[in-house]
């Protein structure tokens, strides 16, 4: 196949040929067009200016010989063309966006391939030339050294795989490119004086080279073919049908063909006719458009088999496709729910159900090889205090965090899971003592204690850790689970952070333990709870001051249960929530029924547990006691600790605040023990600061103590804040927590705790007055 077609054509055609061929050239259009019985399609054409080739004139004319090729296919094909102007770059990014369905006159380049389609056929072949200045001496390549070349941006002459800059690397010579909007324009820049040569398309070259003064040089850059290009996997009809035509029209050099060649290319381009065809002309004229149309009205049935059977075969590997695609997610699905179904959401560690599959196929070895193994139960301590403090967020990181330390600090072999919660169970097998256990115990409690920073919180987390060896105790998954369990719990109840084997003995423990809890449940349900109440006292008139409320368990056939062991159980539970509601309620009730009996009015502390305090409707829960008892909200005082305010400071002054506003007292209990920043204290809208009873206790035999209680004494008088003792048991005590400037004191030596009836006669009492009625 030859690209480039260049035909010597001779000056003296007959008025006579020409019309032979303009009726050859109809007769074959109507042929063509009749046989091909399409519907009128519409066809938007990408052109940029590229003169003789294709061009577009002002006035919105296409024109150019690759324009006329193509509107004599359209016309055959009944396609309805709609040209595009604009630059090349314009026209190929619109191409690949598939703004139009083709492009003529572009060349073909690798890169090009990778996103566009092409013609086989190509009317013609061009080449690059380097034009230049008349007065110029550049003779060569190397004469460009230095020089600057105006050439069309994206031109394949420029960078193609035998481009200029290939060359001029060769060479290793050094040239500077101006970039130009077209051919025209790069020759423009020379004739102008901005640039010293130009490198443009020989076509074009022909027809303005000249006009505007330039000269050929001897540097030619490897010929291209110009083709028509289309978006890669789109209008592959249309592709093929010009591939055709083109190719007809080179092979059998028909006039129309020649005649475009002739009138955009001049002399280079005219075909010359032997003078011995005219005269069978007119005789080989029917039998040839005979072959034409029996040739079109084959090729265009093929054109209709061959485009049926691709749809059929496009389909049928869509739906092959689409059901390997379709078995593919239904297996990563499989996949998926499997994983789900064995492991946890949160951590990712396997879940209860992977942990007894896992520890029944290690008993199995164990009962072969007379080895033994460990299950070690692990809880977090106070974990729910986290959730209620920082939010659920938070509590998720600490299980992810501790998760991850936990993993590390054993075995590749062993097994770790989560059971729910923060709850976590280890499997280790092949242990040669329970030693080997007690060490792995060891490195968690130790690993959990190191600082998280969670939540812009530093946190310190404590772990209990229950051991259960098999086969000493028990036989079975669940028995060795619940053995583990029971060792906990015992951990726990020995100050917790630390770990413990299980003994027998320790089942009934629990039992104890889990009985008492449920107690403690139908104790809040039944009513079997009750206040007491402890006198506050001021040190220098000895006028009572306030009271504060402490919560007793009424248990039925054993009497009181000391707050140590039940108030342990409830925040272990939700039942914390439920019994500071009950307090908050009881507590505003007693001490309006004390106002309506005539008594006066004394100010009631109700101590606020972490979990409360941090509830979403705390305050909402506050707003009710108030309104259903109808207590004037100055004689109530919530007494909170510093350490549950600490982990979110911001959160924690704005419930405050929220309790200020509404006239309530606030008291920081425990004062000293919570290590809290000045910074922070500052921010708290209190009203009291409470010394705690552990430094009281020792104040007139340990000179530290005695320093700490001065320090928050004077702290309070400096931040306009009262301050408060308790734990007051001397009277010794009292002398020197007067001297130090303590404004009030509660303790034994004034009152213990006692029931609402007993303090209703030192309401509105002084101490000694109290004391004398006491001893009376």
């Amino acid at each position: 196949m030859t690209d480039t077609l260049s035909f010597p054509v001779s000056p003296s055609l007959t008025r006579s040929r020409r019309l032979l061929f303009v009726w050859f050239l109809v007769l074959f259009l109507m042929l063509g067009t009749g046989f091909a019985g399409a519907a009128e399609r519409h066809v938007r054409v990408g052109i940029f200016e590229n003169m003789p080739a294709a061009g577009y004139q002002e006035q919105g004319r296409a024109q150019g010989m690759y324009v006329e090729i193509l509107e004599s296919i359209a016309e055959s094909e009944g396609w309805m063309l709609h040209y595009v102007p604009g630059t090349m770059v314009e026209s190929i990014a619109r191409l690949t966006r598939g703004d139009i369905d083709m492009l003529i006159t572009l060349a073909r380049s690798e890169k090009r391939a990778q996103q566009l389609e092409f013609t086989a056929e190509s009317p013609l072949s061009t080449w690059g030339e380097v034009y230049l200045p008349p007065e110029s001496d550049i003779q060569s390549i190397l004469d460009l050294d230095g020089k600057t070349v105006a050439v069309m941006r994206s031109s394949l002459f420029l960078n193609g795989a035998e481009g200029l800059q290939r060359m001029a690397e060769r060479f290793e010579i050094d040239i500077e490119y101006l970039e130009s909007a077209d051919n025209q324009a790069a020759m423009q820049a020379v004739a102008e004086g901005a640039a010293d040569a130009a490198l443009v398309n020989r076509l074009v070259a022909l027809e303005q080279a000249s006009q505007m003064g330039l000269k050929r040089s001897a540097i030619l850059i490897k010929p291209i073919a110009i083709r028509f290009a289309f978006r890669r996997g789109h209008n592959a009809d249309l592709r093929l049908t010009i591939d055709l035509y083109i190719r007809e029209l080179k092979t059998q050099h028909t006039a129309r063909y020649n005649d475009i060649l002739g009138r955009w290319l001049g002399n280079e381009g005219r075909l010359g006719m032997p003078a011995w065809l005219v005269p069978g002309a007119y005789g080989a004229g029917t039998f040839i458009l005979m072959l034409i149309g029996f040739n079109l009205y084959t090729r265009h049935q093929i054109r209709r088999a061959t485009q049926q059977i691709r749809s059929q075969k496009e389909l049928l590997e869509r739906e092959v496709a689409e059901r390997q695609l379709t078995e593919l997610k239904l297996r990563e699905q499989e996949q998926r729910l499997k994983h789900l179904a064995h492991h946890d959401s949160l951590t990712g560690l396997p879940n209860r159900i992977l942990f007894l599959d896992r520890l029944t196929h290690a008993m199995a070895l164990v009962q072969r090889d007379h080895s033994q193994l460990a299950v070690l139960f692990i809880d977090l301590d106070q974990f729910k205090k986290i959730n209620d403090s920082l939010g659920h967020a938070a509590g998720d990181q600490v299980l992810c965090e501790a998760s991850r330390r936990i993993r590390a600090r054993m075995r590749v072999s062993d097994t770790l899971a989560r059971l729910g919660g923060d709850e976590f169970v280890v499997l280790l097998e092949q242990l040669q003592s329970d030693a080997d256990a007690a060490v792995v115990a060891g490195n968690i409690a130790e690993v959990l204690y190191q600082p998280m920073s969670i939540a812009g919180s530093e946190l310190f987390i404590t772990g209990s850790v229950g051991i259960s060896i098999y086969p000493r105790d028990g036989d079975s998954t669940e028995s060795l689970m619940q053995a583990a369990d029971v060792a906990m719990y015992r951990a726990k109840e020995q100050g917790r952070n630390n770990y413990q084997f299980y003994q027998k003995g320790m089942n009934a423990r629990t039992r104890e333990l889990l009985q008492r809890q449920s107690d403690l449940r139908k104790a809040v349900e039944n009513d079997q709870l009750l206040l007491h109440y402890q006198p506050q006292f001021d040190l220098d008139s000895g006028d009572m001051v306030g009271i504060e409320s402490l919560v007793r368990w009424q248990l039925p056939g054993t009497g009181l249960v000391p707050p140590a062991e039940f108030i342990t159980l409830a925040e272990e539970s939700d039942l914390i929530v439920d019994i500071g509601n009950w307090v908050l309620r009881e507590a505003c009730s007693q001490n309006r029924a004390w106002q309506d009996a005539g008594l006066p009015p004394t100010r009631v502390a109700v101590n606020v547990s972490a979990r409360h305090f941090w509830r979403h409707d705390f305050i909402e829960t506050l707003d009710q006691a108030l309104q259903e008892s109808g207590l004037d909200p100055r004689w109530l005082e919530l007494e909170i600790t510093e350490s549950m305010v600490m982990n979110d400071v911001d959160q924690a002054v704005r419930t405050m605040s929220a309790v200020r506003a509404r006239g309530i007292h606030l008291a920081v209990d425990d004062f000293g023990t919570g290590y809290s920043s000045l910074n922070a204290l500052k921010m708290f809208p209190i009203n009291k600061l409470k010394i705690d009873f552990s430094f009281v206790r020792d104040l007139l035999t340990d000179p530290d103590d005695a320093a700490i209680v001065e320090s928050i004494i004077a702290l309070a008088g400096n931040m306009g804040l009262e301050s408060i003792a308790e734990g007051v048991e001397h009277a010794e005590q009292v002398d020197m927590l007067r001297n130090l400037g303590c404004g009030q004191a509660q303790g034994f030596l004034f009152a213990r705790p006692m029931s609402a009836a007993r303090v209703e006669p030192m309401l509105g009492q002084c101490w000694s007055r109290w004391s004398d009625l006491r001893r009376a």
